[in-house]
């Protein structure tokens, strides 16, 4: 279900990438997206932005580590951080197994300057906001799932 906020900059809307799974947060990139695949059952991911990175840290599931590979990223242990705005434009967000959800911590100050794409279809829990986060310049947020948006 996609719900408009009203907000500037904030959009949503329908997006769909889906990946192949394996046991654990799996990552890959094809041109200028990266994609971010939720694929242990009740493996839930929170995001970030520090400014100089977005940071993507597993928890939840049975295994709460990183697979695959993508240019610009860097794992430890749970935590995968990214540029913004180098390699990619867009980050997708999806799940391929049940249960899993997603949460932007608050980032204060510091916005999200990639297109940020959440699809949870699988049976997913919600996708939550919590504190402040704002998403800015040509690029905004989308969001389609099966569950609930919790602010």
């Amino acid at each position: 279900m996609a719900r408009p906020l009203g907000r500037a900059g904030w959009v949503f809307g329908v997006a769909l990438a889906l990946m192949g799974s394996a046991q654990a947060g799996t990552r890959s990139a094809s041109g200028t997206a990266l994609n971010i695949d939720l694929d242990v059952a009740s493996q839930a991911v929170t995001v970030v932005s520090t400014g100089s990175a977005y940071t993507f840290t597993l928890s939840g599931g049975a295994t709460n580590t990183w697979t695959g590979s993508g240019t610009g990223t860097a794992v430890a242990g749970a935590v995968l951080t990214v540029t913004p705005g180098t390699t990619y434009n867009t980050i997708n967000l999806t799940d391929s197994a049940a249960g899993t959800a997603v949460t932007f911590n608050t980032s204060g100050v510091n916005a999200y300057v990639d297109d940020f794409k959440v699809i949870l279809d699988n049976a997913p829990g919600a996708v939550t906001f919590n504190g402040a986060s704002s998403f800015t310049g040509a690029f905004g947020l989308s969001i389609t799932t099966a569950r609930n948006i919790a602010f």
